[in-house]
């Protein structure tokens, strides 16, 4: 090769190689999880969850491709296919049952999260008994923690929308959900900003979100390293949606 190919080469590397950065796919919910994350309506996965994965695939030129699937369809693809490259969100605490035998790498925690009652605000310091006669709703098929032997009636609705509903016109006394999501659905209601708080009294759970793989053990070493590096960026993203941890 002459010199002068040899330096077109080498100009073409330097100014082309993002064009070729390497693609993974993450599997993401199909479920308006905002602020956490959601899926808009041109289809776009969006808050804070890909706004952290966006920033990892930029400082690491690396390129994330977000596969949006029903949370059951999910887990299918993901566990048995094993048709994406990461999952998001993921716990190792989630369906345990159905990865045994499977060898998953998880990340350090993307973000904690707290799953609690909320109440409209002078309701914020009852106890259980308050709740008997009323009852909470939660969103169908939603986990409900430390609430398994307690004789509170548990109301369910199909969606987190007719939840927040129920809980407006008094139809429950308090809903169980994500705290920071049902907040922030509470809130985009007129005036209801002020009248919903989360009632610290009653039982809520608390863990975190993680990424998950089952083939690049590497690339979660280096969003573990990335999470610390950039934890200033990272919470910026938290306040900028709100999340409160």
């Amino acid at each position: 090769m002459s010199i002068k190919k040899l330096l077109y080469w080498c100009i073409f590397l330097a100014f082309y190689t993002p064009l070729f950065a390497k693609e993974y796919t993450v599997g993401v919910e199909y479920i308006d999880y905002y602020p956490f994350y959601s899926v808009n309506h041109n289809g776009e996965y969006v808050g804070y969850a890909r706004d952290v994965l966006d920033l990892f695939s930029k400082t690491r030129k690396i390129k994330f491709t977000y596969e949006v699937r029903t949370v059951r369809k999910l887990d299918q693809e993901f566990l048995a296919e094993r048709r994406f490259d990461f999952k998001f969100p993921d716990n190792k605490s989630w369906k345990a049952e159905n990865k045994k035998g499977f060898e998953l790498f998880y990340s350090s925690p993307v973000c904690d999260f707290t799953d609690g009652v909320i109440v409209q605000e002078e309701n914020q310091e009852k106890d259980l008994k308050f709740f008997k006669a009323t009852g909470i709703g939660t969103v169908r098929g939603y986990s409900m923690p430390g609430y398994e032997k307690t004789d509170v009636p548990i109301l369910e609705s199909p969606n987190i929308t007719t939840l927040i509903e129920n809980l407006k016109y008094n139809r429950i006394a308090g809903a169980y959900f994500n705290v920071a999501v049902a907040l922030n659905r509470v809130s985009s209601n007129e005036g209801g900003k002020e009248k919903f708080i989360f009632n610290q009294k009653l039982p809520y759970y608390k863990s975190s979100f993680y990424l998950s793989t089952f083939d690049h053990p590497d690339i979660i070493y280096d969003f573990n390293q990335f999470l610390k590096e950039h934890a200033a960026e990272i919470n910026n993203l938290r306040q900028k949606y709100g999340i409160k941890e």
